[in-house]
């Protein structure tokens, strides 16, 4: 069984979903089934509470997420209140509301401390094949004004059944000429259409793998000691010598939060949630089970959270148990396992 760690000593990171609108219409996005209502929309006054309870965890830069963070109505007011308690924030986006002059001069009179770039495409096919939105132009304004203003910048892309070797290739160099630090591959989760588990754009194991791993030396020459390969599939699903390889220059991001319960992600309307991705699974009500953070960690700490968690955070496959590489894979994304057979997991 799983150890189940102990969420008041633990934290290293947390995340708001401030919002589940969004600009582009990305194929593969968790917030499908959320309808990108505009009404899903944290409050200001919740914002607050949650900094605040944020603080006192011992965390000291929140990550705002969507949706579409820069559609956020408090973005801007909310930057303004973290710098005042002593916090900073994180803003990924697609950058794609920065091409406007308008919404950009306002920004830049409030912005967020560090911007993660999501890249979705650098031609007008690529990005209306992922987004159904083909402004190539006005993309990359977007992400070019974002990449060359904040101080410390990255870029992400995600690896769906959608990317080519080639094109990984070349949103690396992309990201590299406007400025990004850091560059992050993530691999496509599971996500939900219709209320159903579905991998058809995600865990497609040999697209998405083949693409990795064709295009790794390229990444590796362009971003060095900067690239970062976010896997949600088990190590062992892996030729062994790369995943040692990426281990050994510190390019593998290890498994997520959940796993370990470093980190915390907070709903739109102050709940706790499992996993942004598993916007329907709820661990804990603001109002009903917190209010503030002691009453937050004695919830989450209590016997029926950890028995919960021991359930849903069991190994995929009797493999995992014994294999030197668990406690950072952790079996990989739990979501996989909606959809995957967890006999692909192999001794490593």
């Amino acid at each position: 069984m799983n150890e189940i760690y102990d969420y008041s000593t633990n934290f290293k990171g947390a995340w708001l979903t401030v919002n589940r609108h969004c600009n582009f219409r990305c194929k593969w996005c968790y917030a499908k089934d959320t309808n990108y209502d505009k009404d899903c929309e944290m409050s200001f006054e919740t914002a607050k509470r949650l900094a605040l309870i944020i603080k006192e965890l011992g965390i000291s830069n929140i990550m705002l997420i969507g949706g579409e963070p820069t559609l956020w109505t408090h973005l801007q007011h909310f930057n303004i209140f973290t710098k005042q308690i002593g916090l900073s924030t994180t803003i990924i986006t697609n950058a794609f509301s920065f091409a406007d002059d308008k919404y950009w001069s306002s920004y830049k009179l409030a912005p967020a401390d560090y911007v993660v770039i999501s890249i979705k495409g650098i031609t007008s096919k690529q990005l209306y094949n992922v987004t159904g939105v083909s402004d190539i132009k006005k993309a990359k304004k977007g992400m070019e004004r974002a990449a060359m203003f904040h101080k410390v910048a990255g870029a992400e892309t995600v690896c769906s059944v959608l990317t080519k070797k080639e094109e990984l290739i070349s949103t690396a160099n992309y990201a590299k000429s406007i400025g990004a630090d850091t560059f992050l591959v993530s691999m496509c989760n599971v996500f939900f259409e219709n209320g159903m588990a579905t991998d058809k754009y995600t865990v497609n194991l040999q697209a998405n793998m083949s693409a990795i791993l064709d295009a790794y030396p390229a990444l590796d020459k362009i971003y060095n000691n900067k690239l970062e390969i976010h896997t949600t599939l088990p190590y062992c699903v892996w030729p062994r010598n790369f995943i040692n390889m990426l281990i050994t220059k510190h390019q593998l991001s290890p498994a997520c939060n959940v796993h370990n319960r470093s980190g915390i992600v907070f709903d739109y309307n102050g709940d706790v949630l499992f996993c942004n991705g598993l916007f329907d699974t709820i661990v804990a009500k603001w109002g009903e089970h917190f209010i503030n953070s002691q009453t937050l960690i004695s919830y989450l700490n209590s016997p029926q959270k950890k028995q919960e968690y021991s359930e849903i955070l069991r190994f995929p496959s009797a493999y995992c148990t014994d294999c030197s590489k668990n406690a950072s894979c952790r079996g990989g994304c739990i979501a996989n396992w909606l959809v995957l057979d967890p006999e692909i997991c192999t001794p490593i």
